[in-house]
Formats: structure tokens, C-alpha cells, sequence
């Protein structure tokens, strides 16, 4: 079989395992099903943190290998039919094709491809996959790699899908947003609708909170690298004809490199006062990467797949490439394309799989 015929029937596999957070039997099958696949290949491990199992694979016994292909085996929840995969001329659809069981494919069979070679002929390579980057990524990546964390490398790489500008073009992600999640609470005093006067409305005092802390953020414009606020929970009151004494929201915070976050929340808690408390439940820090002549090499690479210009984007969304980052470890996401990620219309496009796959060979054969 050619790369692309081999990647096609291995993501058809994992697509069909439905695993979704809440389902840690099938995060188990679906990794142990990958370290079977792997056997013989070198050091696979199979590890579990906070019941979430990851597989890590080296060559040798290294925890540092040079180059460390990532990628994470969760997915959002679906419809049952969605986990049947379907391929309609050069897309397949299905829950995860695209983000990202297409690309942890063509991590497995790369990886693979290299343990055929003598010791000697292989390159410094490792493969990472988890299954709880859908939900932050805390117990794999973050536990793996983050600041406790025993591996690392020289050049992450995610095989998460990217956004073409054009036909037939791939693209490299090296940076992203960090995130920073609130959670706002507001007490207030219970009375009934009638009597307003008697009671003080929770929601409201919360509402009127939001609303200052949003005056700090730009107007929404498209793509712009500034940060953004959104305001994606609220709960208070049980009936519309009481004055609720309780209410609660949870706010996102995206920002680029020159968000102050200890200036922000010195902010927030003025514009809060007595009357709101606050809360952080989630902060995870940008992709940023200094300076590195390979990744100029692997845009190189992916060029003369192509024959297009790769851009280096910029994205709003997160990854766990974040706590590679924290390390000062150079980290990029490059996979195949796909579009629809986390909806019904999910897709893997098949033509990106040979560009993709033939990109990554060269530059790990090529790293510095």
C-alpha cells in the first residue's frame, strides 16, 4: 500500500473507537489497540495519569528524543453514526478524521516507518499520544512534558489539522493564544418579584460586573491578535418569580504575548469590589517560539511537497504545544487538512495525507 492508502485504513480504525472523555474504557482500548500496532518498534509505553492513558514511544530508552511527534486520540462527543467513517471522493468524514485521528495516523506509521531502519540509520525520534487534550490536556501533555514532567525534545510537533488559504496548501502554526478562565460568583438578597425593593438580584449584579470587565476589551473585529472576552456560563435563580440571592458565570479570556495577566486581575478584582467575587480556574500560557532554523526547514520541506508558499500562522485557539512552550522547547502544530472540526460535517481532506506524510519524512531525516 502507498503512505496514503495505509493512513486512510489506520484512521478508519481509529475513527470507529468512540473516545470521548467520559468513556475511559474506550480511551483504554483505543491506546492499547495503537501500542499493538506498535509492537516490536522499540519503547512503548503505556501510561496512566488521573485515569487518563497516554503512549509514549522511543527508539531507546531516551526521555529526550530530538524530535517528538504529538497527538492527542480524544474527541468531542458525537452522534453514534458519526463514529462510522465515510469517504466521499477525497474527504472522510467522521467524528475526529481531521482532529485529529488523521493526523496521530500518519505520527504512527511515520514512526514506524523509521524503527525498519538499523540503529544506527534511525533518526532521534519519538512519538507522544494522549487522550485528554478535548478537555486541557492536564493529566497528559501537561503531566508528560509540563514542569514536572520527565520527557521533552528539541522540535515538538502536533499533527493537528491547519487552515489553507488556498487549494492544495499546508501550513505550519507557530503561535497561539494563551487562556484564562474566570469564575465570577455574586450573592445577592432573596425576595419575591413582587417586592423588588426587598431584595437585591444576584444575576444582575453579576450581569453589570461582565459588562465592566468587557470595557476593558477592543470591539471584535476579524482575526485580530488582541485579546477577547466571552461570557459562556451563567446559573442563578430557580423560578422567574423570585429574586435570586445567588448567581454564577464562567468567562474566557484569549490573549497574545502582550496580555499582563497580573495587571488584568488587579483589574478585575477593583471592578468587582465587594460585590463579586472572583476566581481563576483555568490559565494556560501562549505558543511562542523564538527563533529556529528548523522550522525553516521544515517550511521548506512542506514547499516542495506543494509547490506553495506554507505560511507560519498565528491561531486564537489553544493546544497543548503550550506546555512545550513553557519549556522554552520549540513546538509547532502541522498535520493535514480538514475542516468542520467538532461538527457534524467533520472532514479529513485525503489529498493533504502524501504532502503531509512526505514533508515530515524529510525533515526528520534533515533535523539539525
Amino acid at each position: 500500500m502507498t503512505p496514503k492508502q495505509e493512513v486512510i485504513e489506520l484512521t478508519k480504525k481509529l475513527v470507529e473507537f468512540k473516545s470521548v472523555k467520559d468513556n475511559p474504557e474506550e480511551l483504554k482500548r483505543i491506546v492499547d489497540f495503537v501500542a499493538d500496532y506498535l509492537k516490536g518498534c522499540g519503547e512503548i509505553k503505556k501510561i496512566e495519569l488521573n485515569g487518563k492513558p497516554s503512549l509514549v514511544a522511543t527508539y531507546t530508552k531516551t526521555t529526550n528524543p530530538d524530535i517528538l511527534l504529538t497527538g492527542h486520540l480524544d474527541v468531542v462527543e458525537a452522534e453514534a453514526d458519526l463514529f462510522t467513517p465515510q469517504i466521499k471522493g477525497e474527504k472522510m468524514f467522521g467524528r475526529g478524521a481531521a482532529d485529529m485521528k488523521g493526523g496521530a495516523a500518519i505520527a504512527i506509521l511515520l514512526f514506524k516507518e523509521f524503527a525498519k531502519l538499523g540503529e544506527k540509520e534511525r533518526p532521534s525520534l519519538g512519538l507522544m499520544l494522549t487522550t485528554d487534550e478535548e478537555i486541557g490536556g492536564q493529566d497528559g501533555i501537561g503531566k508528560l512534558v509540563g514542569d514536572a514532567g520527565k520527557y521533552g525534545c528539541k522540535f515538538a510537533i502536533a499533527l493537528e489539522p491547519n487552515h489553507p488559504k488556498e487549494q492544495g496548501q499546508l501550513n505550519i502554526t507557530t503561535k497561539h493564544k494563551g487562556t484564562l478562565w474566570l469564575k465570577l460568583t455574586a450573592k445577592g438578597k432573596a425576595a419575591h418579584a413582587s417586592r423588588p425593593w426587598l431584595g437585591e438580584n444576584a444575576i444582575e449584579n453579576l450581569l453589570q460586573i461582565y459588562q465592566e470587565i468587557k470595557k476593558k476589551f477592543a470591539k471584535v473585529e476579524p482575526e485580530m491578535w488582541k485579546p477577547t472576552v466571552n461570557i459562556g456560563k451563567i446559573e442563578g435563580g430557580n423560578s422567574p418569580n423570585k429574586i435570586p440571592d445567588y448567581a454564577e458565570a464562567l468567562i474566557d479570556i484569549r490573549f497574545p504575548e502582550d496580555f499582563d495577566k497580573d495587571k488584568f486581575m488587579q483589574e478585575v478584582a477593583k471592578i468587582c469590589g465587594s460585590k463579586v467575587e472572583v476566581e481563576v480556574i483555568e490559565y494556560g500560557n501562549m505558543l511562542f517560539n523564538k527563533e529556529d532554523a528548523n522550522i525553516e526547514l521544515l517550511q521548506g520541506c512542506v514547499e516542495k511537497q506543494t509547490g506553495k508558499k506554507c505560511l507560519l500562522l498565528q491561531e486564537h485557539g489553544a493546544s497543548d504545544m503550550r506546555y512545550f512552550s513553557a519549556r522554552g522547547i520549540t513546538a509547532v502544530l502541522f498535520g493535514p487538512n480538514g475542516a468542520e472540526y467538532h461538527g457534524k460535517g467533520e472532514f479529513l481532506d485525503l489529498e493533504s495525507i502524501e504532502p503531509t506524510y512526505h514533508a515530515l519524512k524529510e525533515f526528520i531525516l534533515k533535523f539539525k
